[in-house]
């Protein structure tokens, strides 16, 4: 059988080979960190340790991080911690969860005012200054977008909502270990991570806040992580939750120059089709290139492809079997046959030259098979 090529990293990551070898070792930390005896003082330890290291490689608190079961879980926490009357603010190309979030605020009662981005998927920073009300309290705006890779201005756009006493969440997932985070830097409030977009394991995230004041629990029980998300902790979890940020953000520089190189060269390789629309600019993630081919459905490349042993996406693995369209794409102003027909290739560390070439290749069948021109590739 042939070995299947995976272009979804966006979506998720292959659990790491470090963290398989390690992963027996880690779940004979077996104490719940809330007891007093030893067993539980080790687990203790384990999990505070992996919460510094998780801090250490993104410039947040020592004290700062708190694990949760998902980076969804973590986006509503915030957005549920702001008073019921009061005023958000964020974009129209977050995640599901931030925007089912925001809605559930409008029903309490709440306002909110999603920012409108150009058609390079980016918010104006005036936008921002001119939404502020005297009772906004919160602005949540992603670093980077999961379906095109656009990076948003987050420092610029902080010392804004700052200027005004205003909280700032960023949702982090797909930024970290593809381009620098610090939020010390992003100068935000509180942040979002999640283990298995950097090749960690499912069911567990972390919510990284600078001041715990304002944030409310969502989960309510035990005092658990200061408090604010009840239930015993996950710590071998959490382990490899740290195993996999540091070994992202260690390969970073390395795999990042590769994945500019293998963007470039399906850019190149896909330069013949006419009329073909990238959705992603060349200076977003250095992973992701999201992109539209005149008479493919997006549904139609992702089914085909995968018949042909490649994984690619038409966006928001949240979003799969939805019958909408993608939200994102519509938001750039977009014609309604590129948002029909968008998907995306999302690359990681193992991604090489051989995997993107032959996906360049199964493309090129595919254009040939549904050109109504009979287009030849270069």
């Amino acid at each position: 059988m042939a070995k299947r090529i995976y272009l979804d990293f966006n979506a998720t990551h292959p659990l790491r080979r470090e963290i398989v070898g390690k992963w027996k070792s880690y779940w004979e930390v077996f104490g719940n960190p809330s007891s007093a005896h030893a067993e539980g003082r080790r687990a203790r330890t384990a999990l505070d340790e992996a919460r510094e290291r998780i801090a250490a490689c993104l410039g947040a608190p020592r004290r700062g991080v708190i694990f949760v079961g998902s980076g969804t879980e973590a986006n509503n926490q915030v957005i549920a911690s702001v008073s019921p009357g009061s005023h958000v603010v964020t974009s129209t190309i977050e995640h599901a969860c931030v925007r089912q979030a925001v809605r559930r605020h409008l029903d309490d009662g709440g306002s909110v005012t999603e920012l409108a981005v150009d058609r390079a998927g980016r918010v104006n920073r005036a936008d921002l200054a001119a939404a502020v009300r005297p009772n906004t309290a919160l602005v949540s705006v992603m670093i980077a977008n999961n379906e095109t890779g656009v990076i948003q201005p987050i420092p610029e756009l902080a010392a804004i909502a700052r200027s005004h006493r205003i909280i700032v969440h960023t949702d982090a997932t797909q930024a970290v270990g593809k381009i620098p985070v610090s939020m010390a830097a992003l100068g935000v409030d509180v942040m979002t991570i999640s283990a298995h977009k950097l090749g960690g394991p499912k069911g567990i995230a972390a919510l990284i806040i600078s001041d715990d004041d304002w944030v409310k629990p969502f989960i309510l029980g035990g005092p658990q992580e200061r408090g604010l998300r009840a239930g015993t902790e996950a710590v071998p979890l959490a382990l490899a939750f740290a195993d996999a940020v540091e070994l992202a953000v260690a390969e970073m520089a390395t795999v990042t120059q590769r994945q500019h190189e293998l963007t470039a060269y399906i850019r190149q390789r896909v330069a013949y089709i006419p009329d073909l629309e990238f959705n992603s600019g060349d200076d977003g993630l250095p992973n992701t290139i999201n992109l539209s081919i005149p008479g493919l459905r997006g549904e139609h490349v992702v089914r085909n492809l995968d018949l042909a042993g490649i994984s690619v996406s038409t966006g928001s693995a949240c979003s799969t079997g939805a019958v909408d369209p993608s939200h994102v794409i519509r938001a750039l102003g977009k014609p309604e046959w590129v948002i029909r027909s968008a998907f995306r290739v999302s690359m990681g560390a193992t991604t090489q030259l051989a995997d993107v070439a032959k996906f360049c290749d199964e493309l090129d069948r595919l254009v040939r098979e549904h050109s109504p021109t009979g287009v030849t590739p270069c």
